[in-house]
């Protein structure tokens, strides 16, 4: 039978009060599609209702389909960390009772209503059954023991013919539902949502056997077993879904150390689909909120998924990673415990490298550096950088790096040519003046003290062939650069000419980026105060900036924004034009009498404190 795939219908369904939710539209109106299919013959029951919108749906539902009814829910109405972070505006702290408010929601039915109070675990205790169950709605068991525990109890009584409406099935921190659910052949799907994670199953018979064919504990199912539980689930639904609970079985198998039929599975639900890279950003969304082992197995198939690195490897070059960053009383040789296969493994799966450690394996490996020595200067080098912060900087140069001829003019920061070589750039040239190519010095002020990490712009270039330094730039060819840094912003007296540098050097379609500060902003006129927080109403000085007057004083002949964007856009394609926005609390100051005064300066002059451009040549 193929499984219906349920979309909302206005108008179909009764309109929900303000509750909060974790439910589609689609899954709403399921859940009231299925209440209203109510044929009067046995119990209806909800397991995990939460703060009541799916049970305003089952009643909607049950009082839609012209039959007596009532309904027996079961929660432990206790507010978990998860919920408190999630849902701030309900006012709830961690371990409240949330009881009251699902009555609250849920008083038009009330007389209809009977509430049970406890864990699910404890359902035969808690609930009593004295008739079929025809209705079967299930939110709160989210692993196979739970789900067991339930089906345990009820199964027994349950009609044939009757449906199992669980919420969350298709979600991958709840797969192993569907690994149950497909142990049991009286389960079929019929329907599922098309935005959202519910299954219906209809029951073809009850349950009698079910605690004696199927182990109350998941690690007593062969992983063989799994992948074909897998594939009969995967036979049912959509062929959209399949991935995802692939996903979540590579994460099962990886926890049982079946690293070769975890990526047998990845290669067959995931990879070359069109959920791959969806799936790759929601196994790195809930691996922001995981901890523990379960960060580790989700770091495993992100690797696999984004470069096909063994995850064995991956998880053994992780855990060295993590042991060299770990805090140390002394200074610690960060060679000693690398295991370089498993470290290039893990270096082709960096999409963004995370840490010195990270760069440093990555260049290295990518240099073909064996020498320890050397190695070990690239540690310290690469601890610099991330202290200073230059890997954040270059993110917004990720997409151009690989394969390209980087220059930067008049940086004064030879590390950053580093960095950039690392996260892709083929070459990197630095055109600095003869001062600072011989005298420059780049220290770490944190880690100064225990490594001595200071570098020249000499021993920055012996670290990588491909990164060279000159004084003039008349020293890099025509026409050979893929994307020309200028940082910072040339003097206004100069911009022209660098303009007309970037034009000489860049290929066709070569990209410059500049970053110009604008002295006109509240923070851009480099006087305190810089903020609203700062303002002091019996300071006259201050009161002097208050309405701008600093404008006419500070740097007047540097080029408003707009003039800024004029002067570039006349030699080259403006491709893009990022503001860093200053206090909010200048906008509220920026009166029209300032207006008046400054009347070819815009919005953006004031309140801008700086801009990032980006033109092709």
């Amino acid at each position: 039978m193929a499984v219906e795939t349920v979309k909302a219908e206005p108008g179909r369904y009764e309109p929900m009060p303000e509750i909060p939710a974790m439910l589609s539209e689609d899954e709403k109106f399921l859940y009231f599609k299925t209440a209203s299919g109510y044929r009067g013959k046995g119990a209806v029951i909800e397991i995990g209702p939460w703060l009541g919108a799916s049970t305003y749906q089952i009643c909607s539902g049950l009082q839609a389909s012209g039959h007596d009814w009532s309904l027996t829910v079961l929660d432990r109405f206790k507010w978990s960390p998860l919920y408190a972070s999630g849902f701030p505006q309900v006012g709830l702290k961690r371990g409240d009772s949330f009881l009251p408010l699902f009555r609250q929601h849920l008083a038009p039915y009330s007389s209809k209503l009977n509430v049970l109070t406890g864990e699910v675990l404890e359902i035969e205790s808690l609930l009593e059954l004295s008739e079929s169950i025809e209705l079967l709605f299930i939110d709160a068991p989210k692993s196979w023991r739970m789900l067991w525990a339930v089906l345990n109890h009820v199964g027994p009584r349950l009609l044939r013919g009757s449906r199992i409406m669980m919420q969350d099935f298709l979600h991958i921190t709840s797969r192993q539902i569907a690994w149950l659910a497909a142990s049991v052949p009286e389960l079929e799907a019929v329907e599922t949502v098309g935005d959202g994670t519910s299954v219906v199953f209809t029951v073809s018979k009850h349950l009698t056997s079910f605690g004696q064919n199927l182990p109350s504990d998941m690690r007593q199912v062969p992983s063989t077993r799994l992948i074909e539980l897998w594939e009969r689930m995967a036979s049912m639904l959509p062929a959209a879904h399949v991935s995802d609970l692939g996903a979540g079985l590579a994460l099962d198998l990886l926890e049982r150390d079946e690293y070769k039929l975890a990526c047998d599975v990845l290669d067959r639900a995931v990879r070359g689909t069109s959920r791959e890279a969806a799936l790759i950003e929601e196994l790195s969304r809930l691996l922001r909120k995981s901890s523990g082992p379960v960060k580790g197995y989700l770091l495993e198939v992100i690797a696999y998924l984004r470069a096909s690195a063994d995850p064995a490897a991956t998880r053994r070059a992780r855990l060295r990673l993590e042991a060299q960053s770990a805090p140390r009383a002394e200074p610690a040789d960060p060679l000693a415990t690398i295991d370089r296969d498993a470290a290039l493994e893990v270096a082709k799966s960096l999409a963004a490298p995370r840490s010195a450690g990270h760069l440093a394996i990555r260049h290295g490996l990518a240099q073909g550096i064996t020498d320890d020595a050397a190695f070990r200067q690239l540690f310290r080098a690469f601890g610099t950088c991330v202290e200073i912060g230059l890997p954040e900087a270059a993110q917004d140069f990720t997409e151009l790096l690989p394969g390209a001829h980087v220059v930067e003019l008049g940086g004064g920061i030879a590390l950053n040519g580093l960095v950039l070589r690392a996260m892709g750039a083929a070459r990197y040239t630095g055109v600095l003046s003869e001062g600072d190519l011989q005298r420059r010095v780049y220290r770490n002020p944190v880690t100064l003290a225990r490594v001595k990490a200071t570098f020249t712009p000499a021993d920055i270039a012996a670290m990588d062939s491909k990164l060279t330094f000159v004084e003039s730039v008349d020293d890099v060819e025509r026409h050979s650069v893929d994307l020309l840094i200028l940082r910072p912003e040339p003097a206004e007296a100069a911009l022209d000419q660098a303009l007309d540098q970037a034009i000489r050097l860049l290929k066709p379609k070569g990209q410059l980026r500049l970053t110009w500060r604008n002295p006109r902003s509240w923070a851009g006129h480099g006087r305190s105060p810089q903020t609203a927080a700062e303002m002091q109403p019996d300071d006259e000085a201050q009161q002097k900036l208050v309405d701008w007057r600093h404008v006419a004083l500070v740097r007047s002949s540097v080029p408003s924004l707009g003039a800024l964007r004029e002067r570039i856009g006349r030699r080259m394609t403006i491709t893009g034009w990022q503001e860093n926005l200053d206090d909010p609390a200048a906008l509220i100051r920026l009166t029209q009498r300032v207006r008046n005064r400054y009347a070819t300066l815009r919005s953006e002059d004031f309140t801008c404190r700086s801009v990032t451009v980006v033109a092709q040549a």
